[in-house]
């Protein structure tokens, strides 16, 4: 049975699967200009290279797709001119393949860039193989995508393992959707559609699924800042206030010698309280606002502050995160509920607070 150009020889489901193939390009572009705003909108210093790999990754991927539609539904000449247009699919895909490595690898601070370099190897036989035709085109495009795979999974373990509890969701979602995405290439390959024809339908549904899940990793997860958490603590400071205004605890999140020389300044810790509380009374007269302001930005600090019925934690670092505020919001729901009776009837005597030290530690994820 002819199966090419499809729209001549399937009918109406010929149709179907350029309705459903235009979808997935139409996806694929709407993401990868997402990503690519996404990543000129960062401000300088905090761009995100991968959030760039997506986007270039994405567009190829549609721009292949596009010309496997124009070679596959339209093209008449199926033994010249439709593997041409296949081929300058392959060329667009590989392309976007390398884009993808060296921006992936940059962002990991790879040094060699071993990823990169192998998918240019297959780039250069590919382009060879376009003028020698030495071998089918597909079997050098195809497998130059195993590299890419290996880097996607070894970069969501990698960076994906700070936040992977909050975020777990996401991340089972974007291994699914790259297993979807894989199948359905399969079961839309010109072998799959010989065997039986209505697999190029499953594959297009495979791949429009698998679309969306990969890309929730990337929209609902927050900037790779927030996999670095741990890094954004070494110069912060935490402070848990009484609701009369006094310092009851101080802890820095820097260096142990730093730390035991600060809070041994116990004055000192007294002046930075009583700053912290006068801005937050200061701001919430300002925007006239009986709610509790939550984040305070002073020059390049952020001041993230949670209340509790007894005491308010202060949190200064550097740039502001959720994952540090959903922390911040557990640590004070404990220490409430372990120091209630204390709370209650507090006579100004600090010295029991000491056992915070661990505490911080171990709700911090501290070693």
């Amino acid at each position: 049975m002819a199966i090419f150009p499809i729209l001549q020889n399937l009918g109406y489901y010929g149709d179907a699967l350029l309705i459903m193939e235009s979808i997935i390009v139409f996806l694929g572009f709407q993401f990868g200009f997402t990503f690519l705003r996404r990543y000129f909108r960062a401000a300088k210093g905090k761009k995100n290279y991968i959030i760039l790999a997506w986007s270039h990754l994405f567009i190829s991927f549609s721009t292949t797709l596009l010309f496997y539609i124009i070679s596959d539904f339209f093209i008449i000449d199926v033994d010249f001119l439709r593997p041409q247009i296949v081929n300058i699919g392959y060329l667009a895909i590989v392309i976007g393949a390398i884009s993808f490595s060296f921006y992936a690898e940059r962002e990991m601070q790879s040094k060699f860039f071993p990823f990169t370099l192998i998918i240019l190897t297959f780039l250069i036989v590919l382009i060879v193989d376009l003028f020698l035709n030495f071998i089918d085109t597909s079997f050098i495009a195809l497998p130059s995508e195993i590299p890419i795979i290996i880097l996607i999974f070894i970069y969501v373990n990698k960076f994906t393992a700070p936040i992977r509890s909050k975020w777990k969701l996401n991340v089972i979602g974007f291994i699914i959707g790259l297993i979807f995405v894989l199948t359905g290439f399969m079961f839309s390959s010109d072998i799959a559609l010989n065997i039986w024809i209505g697999s190029r339908l499953l594959g297009d549904i495979l791949i429009i699924i698998g679309m969306l899940l990969i890309s929730f990793l990337f929209f609902g997860l927050p900037s790779l800042s927030e996999a670095k958490w741990i890094e954004n603590l070494l110069n912060s400071h935490l402070y848990v206030i009484h609701k009369s205004g006094a310092c009851i605890y101080e802890y820095n999140f820097s260096s142990d010698k730093e730390r035991e020389k600060e809070e041994n300044n116990d004055e000192r810790s007294q002046i930075i309280t009583g700053g912290l509380t006068g801005i937050t009374q200061i701001l919430s007269n300002m925007i006239k606002s009986n709610e509790k302001l939550e984040i305070v930005e002073v020059e390049d600090k952020k001041l993230f502050f949670t209340y509790g019925k007894y005491i308010t934690v202060v949190l200064i670092v550097d740039e502001k995160l959720e994952i540090l505020q959903s922390k911040l919001n557990k640590f004070l729901n404990y220490i409430e509920e372990l120091f209630s009776p204390s709370f209650k009837s507090w006579n100004g005597e600090i010295q029991q607070f000491q056992i915070l030290n661990k505490t911080i530690k171990q709700r911090f994820g501290l070693r």
